[in-house]
Order: structure tokens, then C-alpha cells, then sequence
């Protein structure tokens, strides 16, 4: 997870949501973290409160899946 500088804590719950993303729906990790880095990074970019930002990007890469 290269484009997000972030603690070993936060570094391993966004690779436990990739990871659980990639597992639901069957697609390779590094397509789901392309989507989940680019969610999170414009997320980020946008949020004055950030505490949940991780859970919202999930959301928006799974209604990203959904649509395809």
C-alpha cells in the first residue's frame, strides 16, 4: 500500500479490508487495492473528520464491484 502513509495499525486494517474485499467477490488483490487506495486517497483529500474514512472507502470500492 505504497500511496498511503500510514502506522503498522492502520497499514494492517487496510490490508485486512482489502484482503476481505478480494475474498468476497473473488478479484485479485491488487485490482481491489488500485480501487481501495483511489477511493481512500480521494476520501482523504475531502474529509475534515477521519476517523472512519477506511470504512467508507470499503464501501465505496464494494458499490464500485457491484456496478461492474
Amino acid at each position: 500500500m505504497h500511496a498511503l502513509h500510514l502506522s503498522n495499525n492502520e497499514y494492517r486494517q487496510h490490508a485486512s479490508a482489502i484482503t476481505s474485499i478480494a475474498g468476497h467477490y473473488h478479484i485479485d488483490e491488487p485490482v481491489i487495492r488500485e480501487l481501495y487506495e483511489r477511493e481512500f486517497e480521494e476520501l482523504q483529500n475531502h474529509a475534515r473528520i477521519k476517523i472512519y474514512l477506511s470504512v467508507i472507502a470499503m464501501r465505496h470500492v464494494k458499490d464500485i464491484i457491484i456496478r461492474l
